[in-house]
């Protein structure tokens, strides 16, 4: 049913209002089960790069990359079904670069129900970058932690010995000693007094080194499904491969999930022929703990230890992060990261597991 005059003219008075607000703000028409750009204001043109008038008038299919475009219709379609305000994250490359989003969409209202959505969309990249520097700073603290812990065991356990034989030595001299006034006997007294309290800190130190951990990252609620075609539309917006993912919504470490999904996804991305495949499940027989795959149809590794050790690096071929950085990061989080040789599926298929769990009924 074609939008009547006034509720073209109520889309045009949002679209007056959102010029004068400082965050980037997007309205939309909804006619006809389709979405059609109204208009942008001025914050939205500077910080993406886009201008109203190539948008005005279009859809999103029109103007954005097709993985993209079906990523943000389908944001939108879901603020039309609940007929409410819907707030999500999201990442999306614009002609500005990349920029993490965290958008809320409501429902515009008309005579005949609901006949647009308004988007505000507030910049996040900072605090993204700022999050996953932390994300890797923990698993660098963690194995930092690991090899601290280690040291201080090993040189504690390396000093009990002698300080115990120093000890049973002066029991052994005191045993009939015969005091001549000469205070020899305080100072072997002293001495033994000396090498129990040394014993009784190296105790505290290898009960301390024991306990030498940081405090486990809290687990927030992640749809997959929404991150999996968010990833996908920056690295493959043409739909150049075929990607298919789970679609649930699970609690885990969400920007460990966002760096470790993106690199691998990255990487099949650069190799895969026409496939690739995104997988979570609950781990087998393990409480807790979630079981993560991406998987494609490229010619797979040809030396997973050297892909694993991270040091592979040349002019012309540069890494990323690397399969060594994400596997820290992952192994730091109580998770590992292997590559499954498994199965008759050719290609790369790497696996990682993390502290988490569906929600229930996924």
């Amino acid at each position: 049913m074609p939008l009547s005059q006034t509720d073209l003219e109520q889309l045009a008075l949002h679209s007056a209002t959102a010029d004068n607000l400082s965050v980037p703000i997007f309205i939309l028409s909804f006619e006809d089960g389709a979405f059609t750009f109204i208009s942008i204001n001025k914050r939205h043109e500077e910080v993406t790069g886009m201008a109203r008038g190539d948008l005005a008038g279009k859809r999103p299919h029109d103007i954005l990359p097709r993985r993209m475009a079906d990523t943000v219709v389908r944001n939108y379609q879901s603020c039309i079904d609940h007929g409410a305000r819907f707030a999500y994250e999201e990442l999306l490359a614009l002609p500005t670069g990349e920029i993490w989003w965290e958008t809320t969409l409501s429902p515009i209202r008309g005579e005949a129900g609901i006949i647009g959505v308004a988007g505000v969309a507030v910049d996040i990249t900072a605090r993204k970058a700022t999050e996953i520097g932390a994300a890797h700073d923990y698993g660098r603290l963690h194995r930092l932690n690991q090899d601290v812990a280690a040291f201080m065991s090993m040189a504690a356990h390396d000093l009990r010995a002698p300080l115990r034989q120093i000890r049973v030595m002066t029991e052994m001299i005191e045993d009939g000693f015969q005091d001549l006034g000469d205070n020899k006997l305080e100072l072997l007294q002293t001495c033994r007094s000396v090498v129990d309290n040394s014993l009784e800190q190296l105790d505290s130190v290898l009960q301390y080194s024991s306990e030498l951990d940081i405090t486990p990252v809290s687990l927030t609620s992640v749809d997959f499904g929404h991150l999996c075609r968010d990833v996908a539309a920056v690295l493959d917006p043409l739909g150049k491969f075929e990607i298919e993912h789970t679609e649930c919504v699970i609690e885990c470490d969400a920007v460990c999930l966002q760096v470790v999904l993106r690199n691998l996804l990255d990487n099949a991305s650069k190799f895969a022929h026409a496939q690739i495949m995104i997988d979570v499940r609950q781990a087998d027989g393990k409480d807790g703990m979630l079981e993560f795959c991406v998987a494609d149809d490229g010619p797979g590794f040809k030396d997973t230890d050297l892909a694993f050790v991270g040091h592979a690096k040349d002019a012309k071929n540069k890494t990323g992060l690397g399969l060594a950085t994400v596997s820290g990061m992952v192994e730091a989080r109580g998770g590992r990261l292997w590559h499954d040789h498994s199965g008759e599926r050719s290609g790369a298929i790497i696996r990682w597991t993390l502290p988490g769990n569906l929600h229930p009924g996924e």
